[in-house]
């Protein structure tokens, strides 16, 4: 199918990131789940890190932050550019006009993009910015130039940082003994993302760009609801509830499906590469993320490695200059290394999808297997 695909003119690229939107939130708003299910859904996606920068620099660079240089909060002017370059400097170069809006400026490198606008989070009306800024690509599409255009969804995070995060820290039993408020209002945020996704799909649809684009929608992390003492919302620690994601593309070719195979948010930017037709530059390090249609078009059917890993700004062991908590997920086993405790936690996840029973003492042979499988990847 995608064959057919690439023989026509090239098409535009949107991408729309949720902010801090948990995938287990899919199952309860049918309506975000719907917007989603308009094309590939990649259900069992796997983000590098459970917070935005090193996240999104990793889906940008197709990359680990342990090889693209951005893997804490404080390294963003350590992204390797003369080693790793970004979707947006691929697309450049192949004649898009390239523009974003995001949550602050760290977030995104700026090269490459024509226009890199940062949006007030507390003041801007998101829908309808984002509406006109889709209004003004129509305009540079009129004038026979593609485009990619970067739209970040932040109301989530910000209401996470102004009604949990400024509020309590990782140790507050105020906020870990009513979980269920937290719960309740979580569930609140993420129906504004709901408002916000249906109203931009509609806008995206009106506008003509199902037919002439790529939609790429995906979240960048999970957020915490105080599953674990020591993390109040994302960052300190590598539990599914903050680094399980997910990815839909919606697009002329891509077939309406969930595919639930596990996959990772570095395989986005290699997956629009291959279908624009757009060859990797081999003068840059390879990308560890792999295109997306071999599971499509049902040729892979197996689980890929997840390497994930974070240094929290908070928590019971602070590390915001480097990463400090490392885990590898694969064929339904998780691996945690904890560097500053020296600890090691194995779940078999098909059995405890909560990771409350730590197998590292009774399957040392997996834990072994894991990590050696953990170094490979994060140095590849």
């Amino acid at each position: 199918m995608f064959d057919l695909f690439r023989k026509k003119k090239k098409k535009n690229v949107i991408i729309l990131l949720i902010d801090g939107a948990r995938v287990d939130r899919l199952e309860k708003f049918t309506g975000f789940r719907s917007v989603l299910e308009k094309g590939s859904l990649f259900s069992n996606m796997v983000t590098y890190a459970p917070y935005t920068i090193a996240s999104v620099h990793a889906v940008m660079s197709g990359m680990y932050g342990s090889k693209n240089g951005v893997d804490s909060y404080y390294s963003y002017f350590d992204f390797k550019k003369n080693k790793c370059k970004t979707l947006t400097e691929y697309l450049h170069e192949n004649g898009y006009y390239t523009k974003a809006d995001a949550i602050n400026k760290l977030v995104l490198q700026k090269d490459g993009f024509d226009e890199l606008l940062i949006h007030d989070e507390h003041k801007d009306n998101l829908l309808e910015r984002h509406k006109k800024m889709l209004a003004e690509m129509k305009e540079i599409e009129k004038k026979g130039k593609n485009f990619f255009l970067y739209l970040h969804y932040s109301n989530i995070h910000t209401a996470i940082v102004d009604n949990v995060i400024k509020k309590f820290d990782d140790f507050s039993s105020e906020y870990f003994n009513n979980r269920e408020k937290y719960i309740k209002e979580y569930d609140t945020y993420f129906a504004k993302a709901e408002n916000y996704l249906q109203g931009i799909l509609g806008e995206i649809t009106k506008l003509g760009f199902l037919e002439s684009s790529i939609v790429v929608i995906f979240s960048d992390h999970g957020i915490g609801t105080g599953e674990r003492i020591g993390e109040k919302v994302y960052g300190s620690f590598c539990y599914d509830y903050t680094i399980k994601t997910f990815a839909s593309f919606i697009g002329e070719g891509f077939p309406k499906k969930e595919f639930t195979a596990q996959t990772r948010t570095i395989d986005i930017m290699p997956t629009l590469l291959d279908v624009l037709g757009i060859k990797e530059d081999k003068k840059y390090n390879k990308m560890q993320g792999k295109s997306l249609l071999p599971i499509i078009n049902g040729k892979e059917r197996e689980s890929r490695a997840a390497f994930s890993e974070t240094g929290g700004l908070g928590g019971p062991w602070p590390s915001p200059k480097k990463p400090n908590v490392h885990s590898l997920r694969f064929n339904g086993w998780k691996l945690i290394v904890n560097d500053n405790p020296g600890t090691k936690e194995l779940y078999n996840l098909e059995e405890d999808p909560g990771e409350e029973n730590n197998l590292i003492k009774k399957e040392k042979e997996k834990a072994n297997k894991l990590r050696s499988l953990m170094k490979k990847i994060s140095r590849s």
